[in-house]
């Protein structure tokens, strides 16, 4: 490059320059030059404080040598970064810190904030739920929203779904001591619990006496036992398993507590129409295709009833009581008649 006197630097072309690149620097009082690298001339620059706007067209390039990061911005109360689209006044993007608060990652019109690996979208946050694709590990996580394991579609706001039919399982809970699961109601009051121990499960419910009122003996029990109609069937998604149970419509008209839903009972169920497509992108993160949303219908479906077999047991019980009590009175009459 061109000769260059110090008051001129300001007009060096060139900016890409190596640090081993050279540059000549003229002292006009001497009379002498002398050949300086780009790496020696910028040696031990100290910090540069700007109060102000600081405008660059290109890249910006910060080399860490000390501190706690490449670029630090904020101050006492706080600081934030506007990530704008280009040609545009309004930021796309933007990270806040609030001292002594939070980390804000904030989007324009609820856009989805998406962490990627190449093309591949590894996390993507909307405004329905969080879908992370890889694995989380944190010491604690707090979701306000849905959270979507395997599946990007559910109505659930905890959904587990195995990406194979080879998984050994959608779910694993390892118990510390013997409560593996609690259930709370709305009060926040423990109504039941999933209990181990080294070899078993229980499966508990709320039962102590304190809970409950109005105590009295089940009635008619036998009568509802000898109404029942128990069957072996198998479900028509799995012929080859056969089980042995009741047709839910029936025990309800005998047994209503122990049956959940109504007979020929349909619900709307939301499905996806055509799946999500995600952005592609070139080597250099510029958008080639954009991304297009899941296209979602609503459907008339089946809402099945379900049978709480655990509920029969005590009409079981009181039934079998009834027949024991018949069958002692009736050996006790033919122990009278010495029969």
């Amino acid at each position: 490059m061109a000769d260059q006197k110090i008051s001129e630097l300001t007009n060096i072309t060139g900016a890409n320059l190596a640090n081993a690149d050279e540059f000549v620097v003229v002292d006009i009082s001497a009379d002498q030059t002398k050949a300086v690298t780009r790496a020696e001339f910028f040696k031990n620059t100290p910090p540069i404080d700007v109060n102000g706007t600081v405008t660059a067209t290109g890249n910006i390039s910060v080399e860490r040598t000390a501190g706690y990061g490449a670029v630090e911005i904020g101050g006492p109360s706080g600081g934030f970064i506007d990530l704008k689209a280009p040609f545009s006044d309004d930021y796309d993007a933007r990270i806040i810190y609030n001292a002594g608060s939070d980390l804000q990652i904030v989007t324009l019109a609820d856009e989805p904030i998406l962490l990627r690996q190449g093309s591949a979208t590894k996390l993507n946050t909307t405004s329905t739920g969080v879908n992370v694709t890889g694995t989380v590990t944190a010491d604690g996580l707090t979701v306000d929203g849905n959270v979507l394991v395997g599946t990007i579609s559910s109505a659930a706001v905890l959904t587990l779904q195995a990406n194979s039919v080879t998984a050994v399982s959608s779910l694993r809970v390892f118990a510390n001591g013997n409560s593996a699961c609690t259930f709370r109601n709305a009060a926040n009051s423990a109504v039941g619990s999933i209990a181990v121990n080294a070899s078993s499960t229980a499966y508990n419910t709320s039962s102590d006496y304190r809970l409950k009122e109005n105590i009295t003996p089940v009635q008619g029990a036998a009568d509802i036992v000898k109404a029942m109609r128990p069957v072996t069937y198998n479900f028509k998604e799995d012929l080859t398993d056969w089980h042995d149970g009741f047709l839910a419509h029936e025990l309800q008209e005998l047994h209503p507590r122990a049956v959940t839903g109504s007979k020929d009972a349909m619900r709307d169920e939301e499905y996806e129409v055509t799946p999500a497509v995600e952005a592609t992108f070139d080597d250099e993160g510029v958008e080639l295709t954009p991304a297009v949303p899941a296209v979602m219908g609503t459907r008339s479906v089946p809402d099945y009833q379900g049978v709480d077999y655990s509920k029969l047991t005590p009409i079981l019980t009181a039934a079998l009581q009834e027949a024991l009590n018949k069958i002692d009175a009736l050996e006790a009459r033919l122990a009278a008649a010495n029969i």
